[in-house]
């Protein structure tokens, strides 16, 4: 009996090894590849068209896209929506105009970068009307918390879209504050953003400045509250009023295009931002020059959790191969199947290194084999694990 467990162990890992890597790396290779794949349109005809009925009827930025532009869009809308949690509350029934209407922001706001799904958000709550909020004891329109959490006025949501020129909208308010959280907290956002945010507040400081004292009226007064207000009324003006921004903070209007990877003012070719509008920029001496690279100069947002998950499956592994290994493999046939140890144990190394793997751009076969190693510490952990407990049982 001994014998056939000795046989059948690294058959079963080995089946949960080819599957989980089959998995992770499918996962994997689309995030790596996100920046360089074009995703063809796969939402079936009635709801696209349904989608593109509500758009057309609610929002002046949807109608400026030519059809590419339109297809990317709700392609992407549709990912976002299928990906969202959206809650009704006080007699709110949430319906597909409420999802698209509210969706349509997260996408007109991301539409130039490359990551658009907003992965520290997962539940949008949505009010009828203003509503209360025990934890800030005030009454609100809008709200995004830490947690995951987007609170919504619907009927705030529906003034912000019918009045595409008057500087408001909380949907692209809120969008914003949720943006700039999932950079800080996640670490899953464009290089560009997450590392270009803080010069684009330092060319904003003199501005931000001059909301506080009430000397900047093309910007809402709500800016001067504080430097996070201050971003998101930005942007709100960035798309309802682009040419005023554009006249009255020029650099504060080409580097937020720069940011969010978007030219509101470029409607002929779907708000593209243009290498021959950026050397226009930096042609003029007067202009704040937009850089050629962003310098990354840490990379923290991911160094907490990756440690203590380094740290965990360090000692584990070492455990594993100490009490476990020469028992449930010492007579086995399949002599080399201690390559599991090895990989575990080799994950966890680089492991901590990952940072610098995800900072730089390294060639696809070394993500494949970094890939490869991290998603098997687990894997190596429950082969071991599983051949000593069934020898322990028959034995």
């Amino acid at each position: 009996m001994l014998e056939l467990i000795y046989y059948i162990t690294p058959v079963i890992a080995a089946i949960i090894v080819r599957k989980t890597i089959r998995s992770s790396l499918t996962i994997d290779y689309k995030k790596y590849f996100a920046k360089n794949t074009y995703i063809k349109n796969k939402v079936d005809r009635s709801t696209f068209r349904e989608y593109e009925k509500i758009l057309k009827s609610k929002t002046t930025y949807f109608n400026e896209l030519n059809s590419d532009g339109k297809e990317k869009f709700i392609t992407r809308l549709d990912v976002f929506i299928n990906n969202k949690k959206f809650v009704g509350k006080e007699g709110i029934v949430i319906n597909d105009e409420i999802k698209v209407l509210i969706s349509s922001a997260a996408i007109q706001l991301t539409y130039g970068m490359d990551h658009y799904q907003f992965d520290n958000l997962h539940t949008i709550v949505v009010f009828p009307n203003i509503f209360y909020n025990k934890l800030l004891n005030k009454k609100l329109i809008g709200g995004m918390a830490t947690n995951g959490f987007m609170y919504l006025s619907w009927k705030h949501v529906i003034h912000g879209f019918s009045n595409p020129n008057d500087n408001y909208n909380v949907a692209i308010h809120e969008f914003t504050h949720a943006l700039k959280i999932g950079a800080q907290k996640t670490g899953k956002f464009d290089e560009k953003f997450k590392y270009y945010l803080d010069d684009w507040l330092e060319i904003g400081s003199e501005i931000f400045k001059k909301i506080k004292g009430g000397e900047v009226e093309f910007i809402r007064k709500y800016g001067g509250v504080n430097l996070h207000e201050f971003f998101s009324v930005c942007v709100e003006s960035f798309f309802e009023n682009p040419k005023t921004f554009k006249k009255f903070a020029p650099d504060m209007y080409y580097h937020l295009c720069f940011l969010l990877h978007q030219n509101p003012l470029n409607k002929s070719r779907n708000y593209l931002l243009e290498k021959s509008f950026i050397n226009e920029i930096n042609a003029d001496i007067r202009n704040v020059p937009i850089p050629e690279k962003i310098s990354i100069q840490n990379i923290n947002s991911e160094w907490p959790a990756i440690s203590k998950w380094a740290f965990f499956t360090l000692p584990l592994n070492l455990i594993i191969f100490m009490f476990f290994w020469s028992e449930v493999f010492r007579n086995s046939p399949f002599l080399r199947f201690d390559y599991f140890y090895f990989i575990g144990f080799g994950s966890s190394i680089i492991t901590l290194f990952r940072p610098f793997i995800y900072g730089h751009k390294l060639p696809f076969r070394f993500f494949l084999f970094y890939t490869f190693l991290i998603h098997n510490t687990l894997v190596s952990s429950i082969a071991l694990i599983m051949g000593y407990i069934l020898l322990a049982l028959l034995s």
